[in-house]
């Protein structure tokens, strides 16, 4: 870091810290572990998972590789009690194989007006042509809101989605009255693709071709688009982000490979300030005009694989090996906080001002307005639990990792 960032730092973070004194409003901070249940992730010994759960005000939705569980989020309990001898709260099991396994797993759930979509197989970031099919990527709906978690349809190897030749190939994205899925083609060389599809029966209802990477390969990053402004923003594997109208369905504008051949860790987008915002594994954060896909400021965390994490007021929070607060508008750096011999360990939650994480032994939470920290708490000694990744929802702090489940009480102070 220059010496001019230095002091733009350190000026960045003392203005953070009279402004975090003069607010009153309650923060969120880790309470009482409420439940943890050990859940067997899937068959098979996966090397990397990725578990991206949902919530409303009553269930937990927890999307697994062959099947989808719906958990009470008060008592852990499963939320539609069945008369299985073993009732771990599944609603949906669908096929497993412990065949010729993908190197990543990533599954996902998304739960808007009583109405569960989720995306369970295995989305593997290996090279297209070296993908295994036996885990086909499955995208199911369900009612949960009139119903016990009554399942509306599926797409996967037997649906329209797959009869026309496409498979699912990163995570769904709910948006307005459509589901928006990156997919590829099997047919066409594994040519990557956006499918529109209809919430209320999984009809297919588009398709947008994307263009093919400058090196050949057709990987999508594995997270899910996103929808600001009118447009659709994607993450390819290289680093590439691309944006599609949502008014023509086009690709409008698509940036320059940012990972060169490197795989990215984290491909999350966050936007905000007329700007979507991105990592790249080198440690940069940048942040791209909406409307023209220019770079409009790089800020260097000289972190190794960083991830964007999202908004805490006017403040991008990324993470490395601390937690950073960047000016969302500018890039100007406002804090930087954390430990380094124990960095944070999967995806972070914000809510407001409060940042929570976990490490390996810890579940830390921080105020984004000073760094000071509100929680601490010793996961491994009071719980003999491990970190990773940490979610806010339904009013709770969740944490999935090393194939538990865990819910903590959200307190507010």
């Amino acid at each position: 870091m220059s010496a001019c960032s230095r002091r733009s730092f350190l000026l960045g973070m003392a203005l953070a810290a009279g402004a975090g004194r003069s607010s009153r409003a309650a923060i969120l901070r880790p309470g009482p572990l409420l439940w943890s249940r050990k859940v067997a992730m899937g068959e098979g010994d996966w090397p990397s998972r990725e578990v991206v759960p949902a919530a409303d005000s009553k269930q937990l939705y927890i999307p697994l590789i062959d099947r989808v569980l719906a958990i009470d989020l008060q008592t852990g309990e499963p939320a539609w009690p069945t008369l299985r001898e073993k009732d771990d709260g599944a609603i949906y099991r669908g096929p497993a194989s412990s065949q010729g396994l993908p190197s990543r797993a990533v599954t996902s759930a998304i739960v808007r007006d009583g109405r569960l979509l989720t995306l369970t197989g295995a989305i593997s970031d290996a090279p297209a042509s070296v993908r295994d099919f036996t885990h086909f990527p499955t995208l199911s709906a369900f009612d949960v809101g009139g119903s016990e978690g009554k399942l509306l349809w599926t797409q996967g190897l037997e649906g329209t989605l797959a009869a026309s030749g496409w498979r699912a190939a990163a995570l769904p994205a709910l948006v307005g009255d459509s589901v928006w899925l990156p997919v590829v083609n099997q047919q066409r060389s594994m040519r990557p693709g956006l499918a529109e599809l209809d919430p209320s029966n999984g009809s297919l209802r588009a398709t947008v071709l994307m263009p093919v990477s400058p090196d050949g390969t057709a990987n999508w990053a594995g997270n899910a688009p996103v929808s600001v402004g009118g447009r659709l923003f994607c993450r390819r594997i290289d680093g590439t982000v691309v944006a599609v109208s949502l008014a023509d369905r086009r690709v409008e504008w698509r940036t320059e490979p940012r990972a060169a051949r490197q795989t990215l860790k984290h491909a999350g987008i966050v936007p905000g300030a007329g700007m979507v915002h991105v990592a790249t594994p080198d440690g940069r954060i940048e942040a791209i005009d909406t409307d023209d896909g220019q770079v409009r400021w790089t800020f260097d965390l000289e972190e190794e694989n960083p991830q964007v994490c999202g908004l805490s007021g006017d403040q991008l929070i990324c993470a490395g090996r601390r937690i950073w607060a960047l000016d969302a508008a500018t890039g100007a750096p406002r804090g930087r906080w954390g430990f380094v011999d124990t960095p944070p360990l999967g995806s972070v939650a914000i809510e407001g001002r409060a940042v929570a994480w976990s490490t390996e032994r810890e579940l830390v939470a921080l105020d984004s307005s000073n760094g000071a920290v509100v929680g601490r708490d010793e996961l491994a000694q009071s719980w003999n639990l491990t970190g990773g990744d940490t979610w806010s929802m339904g009013g709770r702090l969740v944490l999935v990792g090393g194939n538990r489940i865990s819910v903590f009480r959200a307190d507010r102070e």
